[in-house]
C-alpha cells in the first residue's frame, strides 16, 4: 500500500475474538477503545466471536455496527488435535471457522472496505482470505503480544511435561506464523517499543507503529481516596490467563504469609473473572479473599493501599497498572509486569523481583505516607498525559494516513458512509 496513494474505502471492519461492548479484559479493554478511535477514522463494522451467539443481522450503534458469530460445537477438540499434528498451531485453528469466513466475505463482497484490522495472531487465519477476496483492502495486524514469546516463556516455566513439549511446539508453529504475517499484511500495531524492535529483526521492510495500550482516565479521576482509609493489597486481572494464575499463586505462597507477618490486618484481594479451582482455593489463606468477576473495579482501587503486579510469565503491556495509575494507586510489579510502559522505576512505580523485595516495597507503602502520595501523583500524571485514549487514537489516526494512505472522514461522511450500502 503506497504512502501517498489514497485509500477511498468507507469503513473499517475491526476482526477480535470476543465481544467488546462492556469490556472485561485487558484484550477486551484495547479492542473497545481502538474501535472507538478507529471510528474517527471511517465507521467501524465489528465482527467477533461469541459464545452461543446467534447470526444475526449487524445493528447499529454510536456509529458502529456490530454483528457476532458463533463458534461450532466441537471446534476445540478438532483444533486441539490439528495443532498438536498439524501445521497450524490451536490458537489459530480454534478461531478460524467457516461461519467466520462467511460473515467476512459477505462484508468485503457488500461494502467498499478499507482495511480489516485484525485484533491478535488468533485471527490470522483469515488474512490469505481477505487478501484473495478484496485485494485492494488493507490488512492491519493489531499484536497484543507477541504470542510466540510468550508461549516459549511458558514452556520454561510449566512442571508439567507435556505442556511443556505441546508449548514448545506451539512457540515453533507461532513463529513460522508470524513471520509470514510480517510479509503478508501492510501494517503492525505493536504496544511496545521492545516489541517493534523484535518484529523489525524479523522483517525490517514491515511497517510497524507502536500504538500504546490505554486508559480511560477520566473514568477513574477522582477514584484516589484517603490512605487511611486503604487497607487492602489488590491484584487484578482475568483469572483464567494462566500468567495471572501463576503471578497470584506464587504471590500467596511466597510473598504474602511475609507480609501477613508485619501487616497482620492487610487483606489481599484478587480481583478478576474466571477464577478457576487453584485461584479459589486461594480463600482458604488467612487474609486472602477471592472476589470472582466484579461489576466495576474502582471501588477496589480506592481501597487499595497497593496494587502487586507479581508476574513471572507473560508479554504486551499492563492495562491494569494503567488503571491503578489512573486511580492513584500505587504499583508494585516486577520488571516483567511493567515490561513495555513508559514508567521510571521508583518515581512511577516500585519494582520488586523476590519476595523480601515484594514485602519491604509493600512496607513503604504502608509506613511512609510521603512515598505514597509521591507515586499516586506520578502514575495519575503519566497516565493522563501518555497513556489517555484519545492521544493514542491521535497516533493510530497517523499510522493509518501515513501507511495505508487513510484519511478521517469528516462526521457528515462518516455518517453517510455507515447508512451506504452497495
Amino acid at each position: 500500500m503506497s504512502k501517498t496513494s489514497t485509500n477511498t474505502g468507507e469503513i473499517i471492519v475491526q476482526l477480535s475474538p470476543a465481544p467488546m461492548f462492556f469490556p472485561t479484559t485487558g484484550a477486551q479493554l484495547r479492542n473497545h477503545h481502538l474501535a472507538r478511535q478507529l471510528a474517527r477514522i471511517r465507521p467501524v463494522y465489528s465482527l467477533t466471536f461469541a459464545a452461543d451467539a446467534p447470526v444475526r443481522a449487524p445493528h447499529k450503534d454510536a456509529g458502529m455496527e456490530h454483528q457476532a458469530i458463533p463458534r461450532p460445537t466441537g471446534h476445540k477438540v478438532r483444533a486441539l488435535l490439528g495443532g498438536a499434528f498439524g501445521a497450524k498451531p490451536y490458537s489459530i485453528l480454534h478461531y478460524t471457522t467457516q461461519p467466520m469466513r462467511d460473515a467476512l466475505e459477505s462484508v468485503l463482497r457488500t461494502r467498499k472496505v478499507a482495511a480489516v484490522q485484525i485484533e491478535a495472531i488468533q485471527l490470522c487465519g483469515y488474512a490469505s482470505f481477505i487478501r484473495q477476496v478484496s485485494p485492494l483492502t488493507a490488512i492491519v495486524l493489531d499484536w497484543h503480544n507477541v504470542e510466540s514469546k510468550l508461549v516459549a516463556r511458558f514452556a520454561e516455566t510449566t512442571a508439567n511435561p507435556a505442556k511443556r513439549l505441546y508449548a514448545r511446539r506451539t512457540a515453533d508453529q507461532l513463529r513460522r506464523l508470524e513471520k509470514s504475517m510480517l510479509q503478508l499484511c501492510d501494517l503492525h500495531l505493536v504496544v511496545s517499543n521492545r516489541e517493534r524492535d523484535e518484529l523489525a529483526a524479523l522483517n525490517p521492510q514491515a511497517a510497524i507503529r507502536v500504538i500504546d495500550n490505554g486508559v480511560d482516565a477520566e473514568q477513574f479521576e477522582g477514584a484516589d481516596g484517603e490512605i487511611g482509609s486503604r487497607p487492602d493489597i489488590i491484584f487484578v486481572g482475568s483469572m483464567d490467563y494462566y500468567a495471572n494464575e501463576d503471578a497470584v499463586r506464587y504471590f500467596v505462597a511466597e510473598i504474602w504469609p511475609k507480609i501477613r507477618s508485619v501487616f497482620p490486618q492487610a487483606v489481599f484481594r484478587i480481583v478478576g473473572r474466571k477464577p478457576g479451582a487453584a485461584v479459589q482455593a486461594l480463600a482458604a489463606t488467612p487474609g486472602v479473599v477471592v472476589t470472582g468477576t466484579v461489576d466495576d473495579v474502582r471501588p477496589y482501587y480506592q481501597r487499595a493501599r497497593a496494587v502487586v503486579v507479581p508476574l513471572r510469565v507473560g508479554g504486551g503491556t499492563r492495562l491494569k497498572i494503567l488503571e491503578a495509575f489512573a486511580a492513584g494507586t500505587p504499583v508494585v510489579s516486577t520488571g516483567l509486569g511493567a515490561e513495555g510502559l513508559t514508567a521510571s522505576e521508583g518515581h512511577d512505580y516500585l519494582r520488586a523481583e523476590s519476595p523480601d523485595e515484594f514485602v519491604e516495597c509493600v512496607r513503604r507503602l504502608y509506613e511512609d505516607d510521603s512515598q505514597w502520595r509521591k507515586l499516586s501523583s506520578a502514575g495519575r500524571e503519566l497516565a493522563v498525559s501518555r497513556y489517555a485514549w484519545p492521544a493514542i487514537g491521535r497516533d493510530l489516526q497517523e499510522a493509518y494516513r501515513e501507511t495505508l494512505g487513510i484519511v478521517p472522514l469528516s462526521e457528515a461522511a462518516i455518517d453517510n458512509a455507515s447508512c451506504t450500502r452497495t
